[in-house]
């Protein structure tokens, strides 16, 4: 039986890399609004807003095709009493066609002054539960899983870590997520699959603020992602403020050719709604009408000790 479900799991893993292109092909969930909130691919940006920041993320990929990816996402950061340590915790949930992953991860990072800026340092601590739920598995033979009922799931440990500078007009950060490479079953016979652990993840992001007067500035910036067996994937981005009021923006992303259009809208002073919409421009165009982020993030200054500044990363 245990055989069989990893056989079921590598296999059907295949299938959706043979199907999905290159997008499959790198583990961790997809997200157009990461400028936003970069807990999610770097540990040490931990704290970074000086506030306490709440974040929800609901992302829907590929709307049109069944079994495209979706992914929900819930983030708490903030510095401590002590501004040189700040902490975090992100919970997700990922589904793609029978692939669902959920992760909880609890963050620390160490924040030093250097020069005119800071640098900090994080890691990320906790575990992944990846399953398939067999139910939506159509095989021509009932027999190939008719030793399945509900879900087939296998529990794995997790570390991330990350270094991130800021400065006053600009910022870059590197960081590992998967660090160790941990199997999903490692007494296992199929651990040499590439499907049957946690490939280690890159990312490189950067940017930095150009004033442009009248109440207006633009923020460029990109990401470099890698993964072994997977195309480097570079995402360029503009993005263009107002008043700290709104923010318009476009990216361009290598992988499957895309171009997001976003923007940003202060409600209030302290909270803080955005969309972004993704337009293939490949052969997948045909088959999906895009694909649709929304976030709503909430900043609340625990301690007092700031002085109210506009924050662009």
């Amino acid at each position: 039986m245990k055989k069989l479900r990893k056989i079921a799991m590598i296999l059907l893993t295949a299938t959706l890399v043979a199907v999905g292109g290159s997008a499959f092909s790198q583990q961790d969930a997809l997200y157009s609004q990461y400028m936003v909130n970069e807990l999610v691919i770097n540990p040490a940006y931990s704290g970074m807003r000086d506030v306490m920041n709440v974040t929800m993320v609901h992302r829907h990929q590929w709307v049109g095709i069944e079994g495209a990816p979706k992914t929900t996402t819930f983030s708490i950061q903030s510095p401590m009493r002590n501004e040189k340590v700040a902490l975090g915790l992100y919970i997700y949930g990922d589904q793609q066609g029978p692939l669902k992953d959920v992760g909880v991860m609890a963050n620390y990072a160490y924040r030093i002054r250097m020069g005119r800026g800071r640098l900090s340092f994080g890691v990320q601590g906790g575990f992944i539960q990846q399953g398939v739920d067999v139910t939506m598995i159509n095989t021509r033979d009932y027999d190939d899983f008719s030793a399945f009922s509900g879900m087939a799931s296998t529990f794995t440990p997790d570390v991330n870590f990350g270094v991130y500078y800021t400065a006053r007009n600009w910022y870059a950060g590197v960081s590992s997520k998967h660090l160790f490479e941990r199997l999903f079953d490692i007494n296992d016979q199929y651990e040499d699959s590439p499907y049957s652990s946690l490939a280690r993840h890159i990312y490189g992001t950067a940017g930095m603020i150009l004033n442009l007067g009248n109440d207006f500035v633009l923020k460029p910036s990109t990401m470099v992602r890698y993964t072994r067996n997977a195309k480097v994937n570079i995402d360029v981005n503009a993005s263009l403020y107002y008043n700290d009021l709104f923010m318009l923006g476009a990216s361009y992303r290598t992988l499957n050719n895309a171009i997001v259009l976003m923007g940003q809208l202060t409600v209030k002073e302290n909270i803080r709604i955005a969309y972004s919409y993704d337009m293939q421009i490949n052969a997948l165009s045909a088959q999906t009408s895009g694909s649709h982020e929304i976030s709503v993030a909430f900043d609340l200054d625990l301690y007092k000790r700031y002085e109210k500044s506009r924050r662009y990363f």
